[in-house]
């Protein structure tokens, strides 16, 4: 059982030490970044980031609900545009507070600090609230007593424990679930219809697709750094160890370069940010680019420079 932190000074200890961790692990530091949400957005002095996720912090001690103001996105923030918030962990300064999703609890069986979220994460988007979010998260769920309501009992999620090993892998999955969520619930997502219904639209479609014209910024990759990449893999994948699925029109295998932090994030066009891999890897690579592969990644290109 966890056991909510109401006392002032308690929660101000336990925002120190999250802020502590956040800027330890985030290796990146960011000035004058640009946020928001719903249409409005504002700039931020200071963000912290890696490849996966941006933390920001603020604390709103004046607002009409005081608190400390945890803002996270997924992955590296552009400095260019305006960044989506993906979730905030909102923790009065006072008390706990109802109204705001997040809260420090302490876990009574260890005695380490945790990391908790009522699960509300839609800013009154219609579809996306607490209980249909909490119904659908796979990770981990615990009970905690509120000692200021006289042990009223509650459930929410665990988003980390501050002073866990994993503590960063823990924040970044949560992060990338709410971005996930988020996602599912696009009305245009065809991967959200019944069977039925996607039948009927794919049936209803026209034979021509509509045209239109963008813009397209394309970079001017250093080819070396690639072919260095795909000596260096030997014809494995870098992420999935397996041999390359095929061999080119050279007969050499087939691998593709993909730098680890993407070029249109800021990423550098350099051996120690590029690796090999297959084209399914590196497919999942920019459709799912899960933080636990990208740290994977980073750590095997920087092995491999090293030996």
């Amino acid at each position: 059982m966890h056991k909510a932190i109401h006392r002032p000074r308690r929660i101000a200890a336990a925002q120190r030490t999250l802020l502590r961790r956040m800027r330890k692990e985030l290796p990146t530091r960011l000035r004058n970044v640009t946020v928001g949400f719903r249409g409005d957005s504002f700039e931020l002095s200071e963000v912290f980031a890696n490849n996966a996720i941006w933390f920001a912090h603020q604390s709103l001690e004046t607002a009409k609900i005081p608190r400390n103001w945890n803002a996270l996105g997924a992955g590296m923030p552009a400095l260019r545009r305006s960044n989506s918030i993906t979730v905030e962990v909102n923790i009065a300064l006072h008390g706990v507070d109802k109204r705001v999703a997040g809260l420090f609890a302490l876990d009574e069986e260890t005695g380490n600090t945790a990391l908790l979220h009522r699960g509300r994460i839609g800013g009154g988007r219609r579809g996306v609230g607490q209980a249909s979010f909490k119904e659908w998260y796979s990770g981990r769920k615990v009970s905690f007593i509120d000692p200021s309501r006289d042990d009223e009992e509650a459930t929410a999620i665990l988003v980390a424990d501050l002073g866990s090993s994993e503590f960063l892998g823990d924040v970044e999955s949560f992060v990338q679930a709410v971005h996930k969520f988020k996602a599912s619930l696009d009305r245009d997502d065809p991967g959200q219809l019944s069977d039925s219904e996607i039948r009927k639209r794919a049936a209803a479609a026209p034979p021509t697709p509509r045209s239109s014209t963008t813009a397209v910024v394309v970079y001017a990759r250093n080819p070396h750094v690639a072919e260095f990449a795909k000596r260096r893999a030997r014809g494995k994948c870098e992420l999935c160890k397996r041999p390359a699925p095929f061999k080119n029109a050279s007969n050499e295998p087939y691998l593709e370069s993909h730098h680890i932090a993407w070029l249109a994030r800021g990423g550098a066009d350099r051996p120690e940010n590029t690796v090999a891999l297959c084209p399914n890897c590196h497919r999942k690579m920019h459709v799912v680019n899960d933080a636990k592969d990208v740290r994977t990644l980073q750590r095997r290109a920087t092995a491999a420079l090293a030996g």
